[in-house]
Parts: structure tokens; C-alpha cells; sequence
């Protein structure tokens, strides 16, 4: 079909280059999630590709036969949760030289990447958020999505301390209020009525900083890292309830990533459960179950599903998986999970673009 090449630059005329534009932003997303369920890694990257991203339009301002270029509009019109998604992975890919600096550690290169986070951060405020009506739920969801992005930006620049353990506990501490900054939003774009017609997008798109964010704080709370009080243990266990509340899928045990995480989210619950001798609640009940009907008949095919992930983001260098090691996805371990990023970064399939 030829999308990948921007209209413009072909001459045609100004519907055809922002359809083009349009379907292109919309399926290369979807590609992302779908080339990590499949475990084939990314079939097109950026520098493949000179589309440019669609004008900041409604659908009535372009029709068949138009002769001139539409004018972008300074207002959240129906595309701007596309626009935001845009404006966000472009960031991502811009930044990567700069992570990787920062992940070395040093004061001048982190100051850089925060410096170029928030850049991006006002981008996406001044251009898009600061137009949305929250009671939208299309608009709500952008800012979900584009302030959750942002945020898991901060939380992917802190983790290589927390890999070498030279964090302090100050800035580990950061680093949990940053995770729970993320299933925060996360659990209040599944809680959102008006969102429900946008849950085949919301769910394949957890990934928006949410794994990190979970493994982060069940590990914290675990090993009760940054002198946690037990109010705010508690308090994370009232979020990660409301992950898997929220998300059945989970649950499925369908994926290696979502049996490694169910085993920690257990090692943690056994290690440091809620204060006050609550029941185990429901999620707990149906992981334990699940773990232990697994780890009789599963092993097998749980080994080959890690094999298949090994070719995806999520077992990337710095990918959600990559904190979990071997200790945490053996039933038999009792050791420590590893924070293993590996030296560099990369960026999650989805927020590419």
C-alpha cells in the first residue's frame, strides 16, 4: 500500500495525504502489539518510514475533491489521542541515545534526560492535554495515556540504580511513588465508565509503564525497601488488587511474563502481607491456585513460552521481564529477585510510536 511514504512528497491530493496519514498512525500501534504477541520483534522501524503524523483535524474539515491543505486546530479535536501517542513515541525514539547515557549513571548525562523528559512532557501538555475536557472519555484516556508515558519515562531512567543497587533510599523511594503514580492512572482509566468501549485498546496497551510499575512496588513491598511503613504497604496492595482486578488477563496465566509476575506477586504477599490479618483476597486465592496447577502440568510449555518471548521487547534489555530472573520464575526459589536491565535500554513495541 505504500504508507510508510508520506503523501506530500508523492503529490496527491490533501484527502488522500491525511487518510494515509491517519491509517498509518493507527495501525503501526497495533502492529507493535501484535508483532509482541507473535514474538517476532518489530517489523518496521522508524528510520523505515518518512509518513508524517496526521493534522490536528476533525473529520469534517477533509472530504474528497478538497484542493487545499486543511488547517490544524489549537483544540483536542478527534484526533488527539492519535496526535498524543504520536507526540509521545516520537519522544521515546528521540530520547534513546540520551537513556542510554543516562543509564550509566553519571549527574550531567541523567540531568540531560530529565531535562529532555520534561521537554517532552510540556509538548504534550501545551499541544494536546491542556485542550482535553476529562469528562471526554476519549479525551480523559489521552491524558491517561500521554502523563502515564511521561511518567514511565522517569521510572526507566532511576531503574539501572536499583539494578547496581546504588540507589539510595531516597531516590528508591522516589521511584515507588513514581510506580504507583502509573497503576494509579491505570486503575482510573479501567474504572472510567465511559471508557469501556476503549478496553480492546486499554488492556493490550498495560504496557504503558505498568509492568515495571508492578514488579517495582510487589518487589518493594516485599523486601520492604525504603523503610516502607505499613500504611504504605497496605497501600500498595490496595493497587496491586486493583491491577488484577482490573485486569483478568492476568490472571489467564497464558503468557511466561504474567506466570513470573504471578510467582512475585505470591513471594511478596507470603513476606510481607497488608497489617491487621486481612483474608487473602481473591486475586491471591486464584494466583496460588493457578501457580500450583501450573508448576504440575505447565513447566514444559512455561519454558517454551520464555523462549518465544526472548525474541520481543518484553524480554528486552530493560524490558519488563528482564527484571524477573530465574529466582523468581522457579516455584522452588526462595532467593531475591535480580533487577538484571542489562546495560542498555530499549523501548516498549507500543510507545515507538
Amino acid at each position: 500500500m505504500g504508507l510508510h511514504r508520506d503523501g506530500e512528497s508523492l503529490g496527491l491530493p490533501p484527502f488522500e495525504v491525511q487518510m494515509r496519514r491517519r491509517l498509518f498512525y493507527q495501525l503501526i500501534p497495533l502492529d507493535g502489539v501484535a508483532s509482541q504477541v507473535a514474538g517476532t520483534g518489530m517489523a518496521m522501524t522508524p528510520d523505515t518510514w518518512d509518513t508524517q503524523p496526521p493534522l490536528n483535524i476533525n473529520d469534517d474539515q477533509i472530504w474528497p475533491g478538497m484542493t487545499e491543505r486543511p488547517k490544524a486546530q489549537k483544540v483536542a479535536t478527534e484526533m488527539v489521542f492519535c496526535l498524543t501517542h504520536a507526540c509521545v513515541g516520537k519522544s521515546f525514539v528521540k530520547s534513546k541515545k540520551s537513556m542510554h547515557r543516562a543509564a550509566s549513571g553519571q549527574p550531567k548525562d541523567i540531568e540531560e534526560y530529565e531535562r529532555f523528559i520534561s521537554e517532552a512532557e510540556n509538548e504534550v501538555e501545551e499541544n494536546y492535554i491542556r485542550y482535553c475536557d476529562i469528562v471526554n472519555p476519549l479525551h480523559f484516556l489521552t491524558m491517561c495515556l500521554g502523563r502515564s508515558a511521561i511518567t514511565a519515562m522517569r521510572i526507566r531512567v532511576r531503574l539501572p540504580k536499583v539494578r547496581d543497587q546504588s540507589i539510595t533510599d531516597a531516590g528508591r523511594r522516589e521511584l515507588f511513588q513514581l510506580a504507583l503514580k502509573v497503576l494509579d492512572t491505570d486503575a482510573a482509566a479501567c474504572a472510567q465508565m465511559g471508557l469501556r468501549r476503549y478496553m480492546w485498546l486499554v488492556r493490550p496497551f498495560f504496557a504503558w509503564g505498568s509492568w515495571d510499575s508492578l514488579i517495582f512496588v510487589a518487589t518493594s513491598v516485599r523486601r520492604q525497601d525504603g523503610g516502607l511503613s505499613s500504611a504504605e504497604s497496605d497501600g500498595a496492595w490496595g493497587r496491586v488488587q486493583q491491577v488484577y482486578d482490573s485486569h483478568g488477563e492476568l490472571l489467564n496465566m497464558k503468557q511466561a511474563l504474567h506466570m513470573a509476575v504471578g510467582r512475585l506477586t505470591l513471594k511478596a504477599w507470603s513476606a510481607n502481607p497488608p497489617s491487621g490479618g486481612v483474608l487473602e483476597p481473591a486475586f491471591i486465592v486464584a494466583l496460588r491456585s493457578l501457580l500450583e496447577r501450573n508448576s504440575t502440568s505447565g513447566e514444559e510449555r512455561f519454558a517454551s513460552d520464555i523462549t518465544t518471548l526472548a525474541g520481543t521487547d518484553v524480554l528486552a534489555p530493560g524490558g519488563p521481564a528482564a527484571w524477573i530472573d530465574a529466582d523468581t520464575v522457579s516455584e522452588s526459589s526462595s532467593g531475591d529477585m535480580a533487577f538484571d536491565l542489562g546495560d542498555d535500554f530499549d523501548v516498549d513495541t507500543d510507545w515507538l510510536f
